[in-house]
Order: structure tokens, then C-alpha cells, then sequence
């Protein structure tokens, strides 16, 4: 039987660590439920919660990895355990260079 990564439950659980850039507003970095994490919404920000809306595109996928990275550490997973993932590129020529960074 797998060990899931909370006891409480169907609850779900907010997640907040310092690994990552904090959420804004009323947003939480991560939830869980029944022993999966569900992380949403990353975006280009230090840690520290500098925005790097100027950055180059490299910089910028590799702060979100970084947020993700630090997120999935913090409910004790890493990148082998993520079942599904999602980006919205807007400019076709950066798929190659995300790839790289993402693998």
C-alpha cells in the first residue's frame, strides 16, 4: 500500500515553504489530497519574490522549475512523481530551449 503524503484524509491540506516564490493573494503554492500534490500557476519569481518579468526566457522557465522543485521537495516528491504537467509557451521558437531546461 502506498504511504500517502498526509493523514488527513479526503482534506485538503494548503501547502506553503519557503523553497518557493510565495503565492500571491489568497493562493497557496500547492494542495493536497488523498497523497497527491496539485500545484498550479507557477510563475517567473525568485524565491525571495522578485518578479523576472525581464529576464530571458531561460532565467524565467528556470525560476519556475526552481518554485516547482522546491514545492515537490517540501511534500517529499520530486520530478519522477509528477503524472501530469501543463505550460503555455507563447512563442513557438521557445519550445526547444524549455525542453532542454525541462529535461
Amino acid at each position: 500500500m502506498r504511504q500517502s503524503m498526509s493523514t488527513t484524509g479526503n482534506k485538503l491540506v494548503p501547502i506553503i515553504t519557503k523553497k518557493a516564490s510565495p503565492p500571491g493573494g489568497h493562493y497557496s503554492q500547492a494542495m493536497t489530497c488523498k497523497g497527491l500534490a496539485y500545484v498550479s500557476g507557477l510563475l517567473p519569481f525568485t524565491a525571495e519574490g522578485k518578479r523576472l518579468n525581464d529576464a530571458s526566457f531561460s532565467d524565467q522557465v528556470q525560476a519556475v522549475l526552481t518554485n516547482l522543485k522546491g514545492i515537490l521537495e517540501e511534500v517529499s516528491c520530486n520530478a519522477q512523481n509528477i503524472v501530469s504537467c501543463r505550460v503555455y509557451i507563447t512563442d513557438i521558437d521557445n519550445w526547444g530551449t524549455f525542453n532542454d531546461l525541462y529535461n
